[in-house]
């Protein structure tokens, strides 16, 4: 029995040694896979940036182009029987301003006023005479301080006075009859216009030379800015203006429309007008392209890149930097502007400028 059992034993050793034996050359022969790589792969790799100082928004710019200016020509109201109409003196000079009272020019040796359209002549005004043009002149002759009389429309002694000054104050001998020839008088559009043209001592009057040409409006820089670039150019912007190929120079904005909806050629927003730039020639600068960019100084602040900005359920924003044992950090932020792929917030001071802040991999 005893050698039984003890060939039993043996037998039951040998077996487990042939096991552990097989098991080790199993292990040897097909080791167990490495999975690092893939462990690696999809770990959260943690991304941090910096605080930086930055502007609130990027400079505006947009499309434009030059409006030549418009010009009206003026000449005398009414020839004199058998005169012709000749520029004698009193020229002049392309800039000049005109202003109702003043001498357009000399024509025939006879000086031609500047009278507003508000004025209607259609006779001469001589003593005791009645009407509308009668009151309308004495109006004008109020507003350029020669009449202190009622506005009345009776040409009384008092608006024949008036009108004599007018001549003298010019260097011309009052009328005598007394009064106003409607052949002295020129219709100006607009008091304080500038000249654009003058026809030169010697040349005759015609339909195709005008006594004079006025600017009705002049030559301006515009553009349509949508309704978030309308904020970059209020009335007074300075603003930096790039026509074709030319090097950029300073101008200003010195008009803002209403806003007006969109259409198949142009979009919605607000047409801004912006100065021609001096030393521009407007002519040669017509249908050029042009560019008009902010000339101004945005304001800046703190900023991290876009990607770091996160939002929580109720909809606030708000940044995580490195907390202690590998734990982030919530900081709520108010985000007031995004500029180059950067959000700028209100200064914080959990987060000044060099702070880290974690982008991904939280």
């Amino acid at each position: 029995m005893a050698h039984k059992a003890t060939v039993t034993a043996g037998v039951v050793i040998g077996v487990a040694a042939g096991l552990l034996i097989g098991a080790l050359g199993m292990a040897w022969l097909n080791p167990p896979v490495d999975t690092s790589a893939i462990d690696n792969a999809t770990k959260s790799i943690l991304v941090t940036a910096q605080v930086e100082e930055k502007p609130q928004r990027d400079l505006y710019s947009v499309g434009a182009q030059v409006t030549s200016e418009t010009t009206e020509p003026v000449t005398p109201t009414a020839a004199s029987d058998g005169v012709r109409q000749v520029v004698s003196g009193k020229v002049h000079a392309v800039g000049d301003i005109l202003r109702f009272g003043d001498v357009v020019a000399e024509v025939s040796d006879r000086p031609i006023f500047a009278v507003p359209t508000w004025l209607p002549l259609y006779r001469d005004i001589t003593e005791n005479m009645e009407g509308s043009d009668v009151d309308a002149l004495q109006q004008m002759l109020t507003d350029i301080g020669l009449y202190s009389g009622t506005i009345g429309g009776k040409a009384g002694p008092q608006t024949l006075n008036a009108i004599a000054q007018l001549y003298t104050r010019a260097g011309y001998p009052a009328p005598n009859p007394k009064g106003l020839a409607m052949g002295d008088t020129a219709v100006v559009p607009t008091d304080g216009l500038a000249v654009a043209d003058a026809a030169p001592v010697g040349a005759q009057l015609s339909e195709d030379l005008p006594l004079v040409s006025v600017v009705t409006a002049p030559a301006v820089i515009t553009a349509r800015a949508d309704m978030v670039q309308a904020q970059g150019f209020p009335v007074g912007t300075p603003v930096s203006v790039q026509i074709g190929s030319a090097s950029p120079v300073d101008s200003t904005v010195i008009a803002v429309g209403e806003f007006v909806s969109g259409t198949t050629s142009q979009p919605a927003g607000y047409d801004v007008t912006i100065a021609i730039p001096d030393g521009v020639d407007s002519v040669a600068a017509a249908g050029e392209p042009v560019v008009v960019s902010e000339r101004t100084d945005v304001p800046t602040g703190p900023a991290v890149p876009l990607t770091a900005i996160r939002r929580d359920a109720d909809g606030a924003s708000y940044i995580l930097i490195p907390g202690s044992a590998g734990v982030p950090v919530r900081v709520i932020v108010d985000v007031v502007g995004q500029s180059a792929g950067y959000a700028i917030f209100d200064d914080n001071s959990e987060l000044p400028v060099g702070a880290a802040v974690i982008v991904s991999g939280d």
